[in-house]
């Protein structure tokens, strides 16, 4: 289970009475999702990813990062798989081969 998101990351949705219902933002889902780990989770990154048209696996990780939020830096290689391929993710590996040394 993940922890409740701080009011800061959510938006109000909307408000009925004494019943307000608030939402986290996408990237804060995402962060989220990349704690839990899970294949589902694995599978909805790829989704978010693809919805923010998001380009790095990098930028992902400073995003996860920024929200305080735990991750496997390959669960978000295999989402950017899922969001654009596995010619994407070679291509991706091809070009930043001294970096992602220093994540796996």
């Amino acid at each position: 289970m993940n922890d409740i998101p701080p009011i800061s990351e959510c938006e109000k949705l909307y408000s009925y009475g004494h019943l307000t219902v608030y939402a986290p933002s996408l990237e804060y889902i995402l962060g989220m999702k990349a704690k839990s780990g899970r294949a589902q989770d694995i599978e909805d990154m790829g989704e978010i990813i693809k919805h923010l048209r998001l380009t790095s696996p990098f930028e992902v990780q400073k995003l996860i990062s920024a929200n305080g939020l735990g991750y496997d830096f390959s669960d978000i290689l295999e989402a950017f798989s899922l969001a654009y391929g596995m010619e994407w993710l070679e291509q991706f590996y091809i070009e930043n081969q001294e970096e992602l040394g220093r994540y796996l």
